[in-house]
């Protein structure tokens, strides 16, 4: 996949699919809609996807990934949909998910999360949607959610 340099959209959802997203899905610059929700994926979701500086849309809802929402989401500007709710993700929110000026839906729930939900939360004054329910998250509700006057 990491060859098709030129791809804009992926669509493979709904199927049987297995094995892993692979790292090299970080070459796909012009990417903009990545949807492999509904498969049986494992593995983690690359680091890589850091490089998908183009990217507005993210599903890989309802597979068996599993390890951290990598650090580098936060690379993601343009990125105004993250689903990757009913994994096996493990870990904390992190922090660069603030980066993420344009987000406007954001679904985890039915992971394996921990920790807080981190206080940059507040930058994303677009977000519309935001699902964490079932997960192992604790501490206390950011006061920057205050800023989130869309949700």
């Amino acid at each position: 996949i990491g060859n098709l340099t030129h791809l804009e959209r992926f669509y493979a959802d709904r199927n049987e699919l297995s094995g892993t997203i692979p790292e090299s899905i970080g070459n796909l610059a012009h990417l903009k809609y990545f949807n492999v929700h509904d498969n049986d994926l494992d593995g983690q979701i690359p680091e890589s996807i850091g490089n998908l500086t183009r990217l507005e849309y993210f599903n890989v809802a309802r597979n068996d990934l599993s390890g951290q929402i990598p650090k580098s989401i936060g690379n993601l500007t343009h990125l105004e949909r993250f689903y990757a709710d009913r994994n096996e993700l493990s870990g904390t929110i992190p922090e660069s998910i603030g980066n993420l000026a344009h987000l406007k839906y954001f679904n985890v729930h039915d992971n394996d999360l921990d920790g807080q939900i981190p206080e940059s939360i507040g930058n994303l004054t677009r977000l519309e949607y935001f699902n964490v329910a079932r997960n192992d998250l604790s501490g206390q509700i950011p006061k920057s959610i205050g800023n989130l006057t869309h949700l």
